[in-house]
């Protein structure tokens, strides 16, 4: 017996073959099947190799958990050669079946097939992904983020799944993988459409209970390192906590430009509501360290980002009655490790691309759903008690990057970045951050609406230090778009007590088409 797992069986004891010489699927499986007959869990031990995936769906539903011994003695290791890939056999995005690609799958333990209680775990082991062909799952030549479909853990329409204390490399997608497939292969009734469908059509809220997800899912303590795509993606998720976790070194210094290699990726692609991420560390990562998207709340607080290389924490909100929350979050970028990491890889940053500068912390509001105009409805964001270091590349590392050929680091763009592009209410409350870099090729903070939403910002107690601002921008830079005919003009801006030095002074504090702002402090 366990102290936390309860009764369990050993998959050696069923044949399963310790040294990773001989396949040891089968063994697992029979393992599996004599653990649901008993109701108890199953223990892996050893460096384990197999064909195929261990698959925890209803038909085991009474095995809770699957552990080994912990992440440095008991590894799964795996080489399923990819058919096709998911930018072909995927007309839309996100709709596409890739379980039989992954090395542990869990799937249809729905709290209504399996119970609201019942837990699955997947704790203390390693899975390692040993791609048999690389430049054709992750792209010849060109390198693509949407060709591999290998996912080191894939978890689908399932609730209370568990991870804590993995440690998953090697995928060709992601280390960890929440998905539905259900969201797209079921239909609203009456309406004649996916449930997907309907909630990016605006016909059926994401909140609504009917809308498959997966609820109070959970990964903590675990180790997601080299996946292409990322360490941890998880989209259609409700209460969904990822907490303690590390993600480094995803993607390719290849694909800087392409989106993959995020560290953390919560509740974003499609509808997430209630996620926490947080008390986290990335490192590394070719894109962003945390990326979020919500459709209710989220909270990214207390994590530790550093040397992710095209920015922080990035959100992107589709849902317009979504509250966000960053704070506390530590962000350092160094550049001198940054280019030393690029030479010693034999890569390069490519000239040009999508991504046009680093943004320590960027918070994108969509206008994709709900129309709301005025005043009716205003959503909360909060930006509070962040620390932003960005420091640059020195002398020996400029020269050296010059006489390999590999290019220019990304410049640094924008300490915090708001931009608003919908058309109903919002606050935004920006305070007590430090926000410290050499230099910036645009504003230290940001905020921008092109939406005809109307803005309460505060932006308060802010510490903001550079030697160098670019002379066409200023330390505080906010653009307010045209409203909506018969609206008039609303909102308010107010900007006290934050403490700007900068080196070379050229810092000036620009708006318009404000009714009335309150500048004050020191």
């Amino acid at each position: 017996s366990h102290p936390v797992y309860g009764l369990y069986v050993r998959a050696a004891d069923f044949g399963a073959d310790v040294s990773g010489k001989t396949d040891s699927s089968a063994a697992i499986d029979q393992a599996l099947r004599f653990a649901e007959a008993k109701q108890v869990s199953v223990q892996l031990s050893g460096k384990l190799y197999i064909s195929r995936p261990i698959v925890l769906d209803e038909n085991n539903r009474n095995v809770h958990a699957l552990f080994g011994e912990g992440m440095d003695k008991t590894t799964v290791r795996f080489n399923t050669k990819q058919k096709g890939s998911y930018a072909s056999d995927s007309q839309n995005p996100n709709e596409l079946d890739v379980a039989e690609y992954a090395g542990i799958v869990v799937r249809g333990r729905d709290s209504s097939v399996v119970g609201k209680d019942h837990k699955t775990i997947i704790a203390q082991l390693a899975v390692v992904y040993e791609d048999p062909d690389p430049q054709r799952t992750r792209g010849a030549g060109g390198w693509s983020m949407n060709l591999g479909k290998v996912n080191g853990i894939y978890v689908d329409d399932s609730d209370n799944v568990w991870i804590d204390q993995v440690d998953v490399s090697g995928a060709n997608r992601a280390g960890i993988y929440f998905d539905s497939n259900n969201s797209y292969r079921q239909q609203v009734p009456r309406l004649g459409i996916s449930y997907k469908e309907a909630v990016r059509t605006n016909k059926i809220a994401p909140t609504d209970p009917s809308v498959p997800a997966g609820d109070n899912n959970r990964v903590t303590n675990s180790k997601l390192h080299h996946n292409h795509m990322g360490g941890l993606l998880a989209a259609f998720q409700r209460d969904l906590l990822i907490e303690k976790n590390e993600a480094s070194d995803n993607g390719s210094i290849r694909e800087i430009w392409s989106g993959t290699g995020i560290g953390i990726m919560g509740g974003a692609q499609m509808y997430g509501q209630k996620v926490k991420i947080r008390n986290n560390k990335t490192e590394d990562n070719t894109s962003v360290g945390i990326s979020g998207g919500a459709d209710g709340e989220l909270l990214i607080e207390g994590n530790q980002l550093e040397g992710d290389r095209l920015g922080g924490i990035s959100v992107v909100t589709a849902d317009l009655s979504s509250r966000v929350s960053i704070t506390n979050n530590k962000i350092v970028r160094r550049q001198d490790k940054e280019a030393k990491n690029i030479l010693a890889s034999g890569g390069s940053y490519p000239q040009s691309g999508s991504a046009v500068g680093y943004k320590g912390i960027s918070l994108n509001r969509d206008a994709s759903r709900q129309y709301v105009s005025g005043r009716a409805s205003t959503t909360p964001y909060v930006i509070e008690r962040n620390e932003l270091t960005m420091t640059p590349m020195g002398d020996d590392a400029r020269r050296m990057m010059a006489l390999s050929h590999s290019g220019t680091l990304i410049p640094h763009e924008n300490g915090i970045y708001f931009h608003n592009r919908a058309h109903n209410g919002y606050s935004l409350k920006l305070a007590n951050n430090q926000i410290s870099s050499k230099e910036f090729s645009k504003a230290p903070v940001a905020v921008i609406s092109d939406g005809s939403g109307v803005g309460d910002v505060q932006i308060l107690a802010n510490g903001i230090q550079a030697e160098y601002i670019n002379l066409n921008t200023s330390a505080i830079f906010m653009k307010e778009g045209k409203p909506q005919a018969n609206e008039g003009q609303q909102g308010n801006i107010v900007i006290k007590n934050n403490r700007v030095n900068i080196g070379r002074p050229d810092f000036r504090y620009t708006a318009d088409q404000f009714p009335a702002f309150d500048i004050g402090g020191p």
